[in-house]
């Protein structure tokens, strides 16, 4: 019972006792293939919890795995329901799949199913790094966001982080017909 209300099939694996791994929704399948799958209904499972759509991209941007059709489709149909959750919730997802090795694989992914969209004044930044693969930190990823969009105060960022964003975006503006800050 536990097993079919996980959100994917990778991430519902069990080990008993004598360390024998339990599968019971194909989890060992789709990790051989490489594959994010939601557990039954995926419009279900997203619809009972939206952060698992953010999961998804997070185990994609970590592992390089395919969003199997169904799941990916379901996102699609979802994405407004990423406005339901908090955004402390929303920052710490971002914070955990951003420094990750697939992050461009995540922002392209997120781009094809319209999530970005509803990530208030990241839509051009995600944009913008789904194409490059520099290494980025989570401080950095907002900076390039506000530097296209403008510093929105819907994202509750620490005051360290936004006196540095605030700083950054400064010398920006400061020095944006400069050549060196154009090739930065």
């Amino acid at each position: 019972e536990d097993v079919i209300r996980r959100d994917f099939t990778i991430n519902a694996l069990l080990m008993d006792e004598d360390q024998q791994i339990l599968d019971y929704v194909g989890g060992k399948k789709d990790l051989s293939k490489q594959l994010i799958r939601a557990i039954g209904n995926p419009k279900q499972r997203f619809t009972e919890d939206a952060l698992r759509i953010l999961r998804a991209f997070r185990f994609q941007a970590k592992l390089g795995f395919e969003i199997e059709i169904k799941t990916k489709e379901a996102i699609k149909e979802t994405a407004n329901l990423i406005q339901t959750i908090s955004v402390e919730r929303l920052i710490q997802e971002l914070n955990y799949f951003i420094p990750s090795p697939h992050r461009t694989k995540a922002f392209q992914t997120m781009i094809e199913t319209g999530v970005h969209k509803y990530l208030p004044s990241l839509t051009k930044g995600t944009e913008h790094l789904a194409h490059r693969n520099d290494i980025l930190q989570p401080t950095e990823f907002f900076i390039i966001c506000f530097i296209l969009e403008g510093i929105n105060d819907y994202w509750r960022l620490s005051k360290k982080q936004l006196y540095l964003i605030k700083r950054v975006i400064d010398l920006h503006e400061i020095t944006k017909k400069d050549d060196f800050n154009k090739m930065i």
